[in-house]
């Protein structure tokens, strides 16, 4: 597998990796038929994959309706993972965390939890439904309900954060842990 760019509405699908000549790959490719900025199952969007041979420097596809499924090449799943320091000063308290794509005003996915009791490790776990895009931006907003009032409400009455995934392909990582901080982000709107 070589490395590959993740441009929208691509109209030259032209890219210039670093490849050893000395080895064959295979080029796995979609396009977003459907263009719901995602990559979803054939044959909704359509999606290939081609062999290139050792030495070869150049890839000529054609279209056709054979296809392969290749979005796990270019999505990942998502665990956002609080570490123990969150027990201290939340055990016990009801927290919420959305997903949200790039600058989006919503979240893609947003789950309700309870921060672990004293002895817990990790304090909280929440895994993701939406598979990420690689090479979009993504965070995690998260708020601690501090004063239990069941909403939320401005720090430092409720504790916020806005945690930045990272989803470029050489460094996404399908399991983020964060460490509890006092350098809060206001977050309420994604939680109306």
């Amino acid at each position: 597998m070589i490395g590959f760019e993740i441009i929208p509405r691509l109209k030259d699908p032209s890219f210039a990796p670093t490849v050893d000549l000395s080895a064959a790959y295979k080029v796995r490719y979609w396009v977003d038929f459907n263009s719901n900025d995602a990559c979803d199952a054939a044959p909704t969007d359509h999606q290939w994959e081609a062999d290139v041979a050792t030495g070869q420097r150049t890839l000529t596809v054609r279209h056709s309706t054979s296809f392969t499924g290749v979005c796990s090449t270019f999505t990942f799943p998502l665990t956002f993972v609080g570490d123990t320091t969150f027990i201290g000063p939340h055990a016990g308290q009801s927290f919420r965390a959305a997903l949200v794509r790039g600058a989006a005003a919503a979240g893609l996915e947003t789950v309700n939890g309870t921060v672990g009791a004293a002895g817990a490790n990790p304090a909280f776990t929440v895994t993701f439904a939406p598979r990420l895009v690689i090479g979009e931006q993504y965070s995690v907003k998260l708020y601690m309900d501090v004063n239990a009032s069941g909403a939320c409400e401005s720090p430092p009455t409720d504790h916020q954060w806005s945690v930045p995934i990272p989803a470029d392909f050489s460094s996404h990582q399908e399991t983020v842990t964060y460490t509890h901080n006092t350098s809060f982000t206001e977050v309420c709107s994604y939680f109306p």
